[in-house]
């Protein structure tokens, strides 16, 4: 190489790096010398379409900028300076994307994102994350099958098979959500919007005094206006009863004090007057008539004497369906005379607000114990179940068809997890006919979250909301579910289809499952025999004897033979006292403890008919640490019996999880290390990977993982 083109080529590689730099200078900074964003990592490496994303980083900015996912543009939610929450594009290609976020200061780096198709779930066809939290919520079906609903500050519009359209902020709170004969939306929060199809702002009106809630509506009149009400201060104002026309004139305003209303409440539309019902903070009638034309009461509860409480319903003959006291229902003229009142045949608790079918027949549930009740219109009961204290009930609605009854609610199914459900029923006897479990997430139970459940046109999808017990998830979930009955989607015909069925090849209706371990007690008996004992640590767990076989014999009880019995295994890793007790079990029965298997009167070590309260068993021994013991469950002669086991004692073999077992297998492995690599850099709360719980995942994380692998 001469000596000129020598020069020549380092002058070249001069002027490239030269130009590398520059590049990189200018992707970094802008004139007043603010870094580029910078994304650190994505709250999963997998997200399906219209799926919530997450995205962690630094140097996002106060003003929100731009996300794109494969370059096609995402709707954005909520942006912070290192944190920004989106929704994948439902155009989005399936497969790998590259997520990018950009603004005023230029564009980030990009991650790869996996993007998925929505799976169907056993009878749960979809269901979409909003990305707040909001105790109530309302959901409304338009003619074409979109789906509305809101979290606390933003309205969500979807289609029918879960993708989202759009969203527009600034309407929500958890109020009603109605729809005018052209399409729009009427929504609120502090005002009353109205919304265009496309998700566009058509108008808004605001209140001269700000930041009080409507309190009812705004709902769609049977006259085309809007109607809704609005919080006053003490001293008044504000809008109070309001009615607006279609294109945004207000009609009147009728200010009214309400001492603070608890709850949001939809509007009912009668012939004459429309209807609320407000729950007044510091008291006072609930059930209000109002007139058309100018917003004035007609009549309030406590003028007609009529005793009760709740959001009112009006049936298809035009009365008042409302609860009677907590115990009953009642029907209630239009000009607020009683027609009816029927108290529940059983002892139920607290009723919850009814549904009605399109002829006339009542439907309503107790919120402590299930017991739903169906009565015809003029009062009588058609049928009513029996209490059942297991599961409890919170809203329920019935199809358009009348085909199903769908009901929300909380039960305890035998495990040691307290589970809410979405059941559906049949509206001629109340049968029992399906079930869907919503999940536990973080730690806290779903619960459903709508006023009532919502239906497509041809009552095949029912829609319900969820969110979570505590403030933890920041999130909630729309679910579209299968409400006919279909028994190719569940094998044993037990109402649980068969990816939410604990034992989806055997019948088992209740599902029962004790050691909490997600199969239930009908394929999952290991500890049928003393050889299959379940190990326990000190706590409280549920099971039955159902199903079991006799497998060994105490001195408390007689005829061995005759005992289905079941064991647990108990290994306390300190020596003290052990006591096992059956304390407020439904049934009495016996314990015994023995230290090994067969389990015998000659391997006995206690046992116990009584010792808790005199009515159920309990025993106590000194444990030997790293001595396991074995512990029988059995009922009086050849009965079946459902039970309660409490252990207490100061610790067990194998308290606690292995750090790094990420997976939850019982061993850290290389699944274990992909799940920590994925999960590298800041991350949220809770954050699993993070092991020294800095809030973020790192080189200290990765080398605890190390030091417990295997």
């Amino acid at each position: 190489m001469t000596p000129r083109l020598h020069q020549h080529l380092g002058r070249v590689v001069f002027a490239s790096i030269t130009l590398w730099l520059l590049t990189v200078f200018a992707n970094s900074a802008v004139a007043g010398g603010n870094p580029a964003p910078q994304i650190n990592s994505l709250s999963s490496a997998t997200v399906d379409r219209s799926g919530r994303l997450l995205i962690f980083g630094s140097n996002f900015g106060a003003q929100a900028g731009t996300v794109t996912v494969n370059g096609l543009d995402a709707i954005v939610t909520k942006w912070f300076s290192d944190e920004i929450h989106a929704y994948v594009p439902e155009a989005a290609a399936i497969g790998k994307a590259p997520v990018q976020v950009t603004t005023g200061d230029g564009a980030s780096n990009s991650l790869m994102l996996d993007v998925t198709l929505r799976q169907s779930d056993g009878r749960t066809q979809w269901r979409f994350q909003v990305d707040d939290y909001v105790w109530v919520q309302f959901i409304t079906v338009a003619p074409d099958g979109t789906i509305y609903t809101s979290d606390s500050n933003r309205l969500y519009a979807l289609s029918p098979d879960g993708g989202l359209l759009w969203v527009h902020e600034g309407a929500g709170r958890g109020h009603p959500i109605s729809l005018g004969a052209d399409g729009t939306i009427y929504a609120s929060g502090f005002f009353i919007k109205a919304i265009n199809p496309d998700g566009t702002l058509k108008w808004q009106v605001t209140s001269p005094i700000p930041n009080y809630d409507i309190i009812a509506g705004p709902n769609v009149g049977p006259d085309g206006n809007i109607y809704a009400i609005q919080d006053s201060p003490l001293e008044g104002g504000g809008l109070g009863v309001v009615s607006v026309d279609p294109d945004g004139n207000i009609r009147y305003t009728n200010p009214q004090f309400w001492s603070t209303a608890l709850n949001a409440s939809d509007i009912q539309f009668g012939a004459q007057y429309f209807f609320v019902g407000i729950n007044h903070a510091g008291g006072g009638p609930s059930l209000k008539a109002y007139h058309y034309d100018d917003g004035e009461i007609a009549w309030n509860q406590g003028e007609m004497w009529i005793s009760g409480g709740g959001w009112p319903i009006l049936d298809p003959f035009g009365r008042i369906i409302y609860r009677w006291g907590q115990i009953g229902m009642q029907a209630i003229s239009p000009d607020g005379s009683v027609d009816w009142i029927t108290t529940h045949p059983s002892n139920p608790n607290y009723l919850n607000r009814p549904t009605i079918g399109s002829d006339g027949v009542i439907y309503a549930s107790d919120s402590f114990g299930l017991e739903l009740w169906s009565l015809n219109p003029d009062g009588s009961t058609r049928w009513a179940q029996s209490t059942d204290y297991d599961h409890n009930t919170s809203v329920m609605s019935i199809a358009p068809d009348d085909s199903m009854l769908v009901v929300g609610g909380a039960g305890d199914n035998g495990g040691p997890v307290w589970r809410n459900w979405l059941r559906g029923f049949d509206p001629a006897d109340g049968a029992f006919i399906w079930h869907v479990p919503l999940h536990v997430e973080n730690g806290l139970r779903e619960f459903i979250s709508c006023r009532e459940p919502k239906y497509s046109s041809d009552s095949r999808t029912t829609y319900v909301t969820t969110q979570f017990a505590g403030s933890l998830n920041d999130y909630g979930y729309v679910y579209a579910i299968d409400v006919p009955f279909d028994l190719a989607l569940d094998g044993d015909s037990d109402g649980y289809a068969d990816a939410d069925d604990n034992c989806p090849d055997v019948f088992n209706p209740h599902q029962v499952d004790s050691d909490g371990d997600g199969i239930g007690d009908a394929c999952d008996f290991l500890s049928d025999d003393c050889v299959d004992a379940i190990p326990i640590c000190p706590g409280t767990l549920t099971g039955s004897t159902i199903g079991a076989t006799p497998d060994g014999a105490s001195t408390c009880n007689n005829f061995p033979q005759l005992n289905p019995d079941v064991w647990y295994s108990f290994t306390p890793s300190a020596s003290g006292p052990v006591v096992v007790a059956g304390c407020d079990s439904i049934y009495s029965y016996f314990l015994s403890v023995h230290s090994g298997c067969p389990g015998t009167e000659a391997n006995q070590i206690t046992c116990a008919q009584y010792g808790c309260d005199n009515v159920w068993p309990q025993v106590s021994f000194n444990g030997i640490a790293g001595q396991t013991y074995l512990i029988r469950v059995t009922g009086f002669a050849a009965n079946e019996i459902d039970y309660t086991l409490t252990l207490s004692a100061e610790s067990c073999d194998g308290d606690g999880p292995t750090p790094g077992d990420l997976d939850g297998d019982g061993a850290v492995g290389f699944t274990d290390l992909v799940m920590l690599l994925a999960a590298w850099g800041p991350c949220g709360v809770p954050c699993a990977a993070d092991l020294d719980g800095d809030g973020a995942v790192g080189f200290t994380d990765l080398l605890a993982l190390l030091a417990s692998w295997g």
